[in-house]
């Protein structure tokens, strides 16, 4: 069992996988499904360079969503500022849950962005297709192979205004070229896709590299779809629920959102380095210099994504 004691006394590698193992336990102990994604999955399947997570991404059943993070905050967890009153399409797919005896902070996801059938349906996806793996010395459950293939590939495509993930795009289309991964009769990565939705969302991407990829797909969920639309657009990432939580008399919390926005993207810019005043006016400027052309495209796509919204409110009550 996981210590519930300080931790800070050890690596931040060594404390993301022991979150994760956190979130196994009590999902285990609460009878939930839950599965590791991100860091430390990718790198089992060498889907992305060495690195050290900052947190511990896990992905929950919705079902079982609330039962553990409850058991989280029971442990001594803090969420961090809650979404709740922002309209469905701006909230996050995860909560992000900090421990002040901690050096790392968990990600809880109840869905992942780019996977656009019903989150329900998505998990249970993965979940049929699931495998374990060794973390900080204990088995913990994680998707296969072409499950973290989709979810890394879709966690990339999102920001691929940056260069960092234009180039593990790049990579991991070369993984997919060389094997059978793309072969429809061969794998089972392009099933996985369809069934996901993440056919939807990167259909641009692989139309050419999967036949029949843009063809028929389960329902999609059109709020997830419309939100997908904003995140992808021109890099606009965390700013339309920024901007749509200082309108709404919170300019507190908007400028905690945007720190957090900025952190990360320093932290991931510098990969295991300290953040220092370099890398963090290095990480700050290409915001700054994309700003105002941000801005008005955000407007401009809530603006599409608002008037699709009518369009479809209109032919359901005609």
């Amino acid at each position: 069992m996981v210590s519930e004691g300080p931790v800070d006394v050890l690596p931040l590698a060594v404390a993301t996988r022991l979150a994760h193992v956190l979130v196994h336990e009590v999902g285990a102990a609460k009878r939930a499904r839950v599965l590791s994604i991100k860091g430390p999955v990718n790198l089992h399947y060498e889907l992305t360079p060495p690195y050290s997570p900052s947190d511990a991404d896990v992905l929950v059943s919705p079902d079982d969503f609330e039962v553990v993070k409850e058991a989280l905050l029971e442990r001594g967890w803090v969420e961090r500022d809650s979404d709740d009153d922002l309209p469905r399409m701006m909230r996050a797919h995860a909560v992000t849950l900090i421990n002040p005896e901690w050096p790392c902070d968990i990600d809880l996801h109840n869905s992942f962005p780019g996977l656009l059938v019903a989150p329900a349906t998505a998990f249970d996806a993965l979940w049929e297709r699931r495998t374990a793996m060794e973390c900080a010395g204990v088995d913990i459950t994680v998707p296969d192979y072409d499950g973290a293939f989709i979810l890394c590939l879709l966690h990339a495509y999102r920001d691929r205004h940056e260069w960092s993930k234009r180039n593990l795009i790049q990579s991991l289309l070369a993984i997919g070229d060389a094997g059978p991964f793309f072969d429809r009769t061969k794998g089972g990565l392009p099933e996985l896709t369809v069934r996901t939705g993440a056919s939807v969302a990167m259909r641009d991407l692989l139309a050419s590299r999967i036949e029949g990829i843009d063809g028929p797909t389960p329902p999609i969920d059109e709020d997830l779809l419309l939100a997908w639309r904003v995140r992808v657009s021109a890099g606009i990432g965390m700013l339309p629920p920024i901007l749509w939580t200082a309108l709404s008399g919170r300019p507190l919390v908007a400028a905690r959102m945007f720190a957090v926005a900025l952190s990360h993207r320093v932290e991931h810019a510098g990969m295991n380095e300290r953040p220092t005043v370099r890398t963090i006016v290095a990480g700050l400027l290409p915001s700054v210099r994309r700003a105002p052309g941000v801005v008005f495209r955000t407007i401009a796509e809530l603006r599409a994504v608002a008037l699709e919204r009518r369009r479809r409110r209109g032919r359901r009550n005609a």
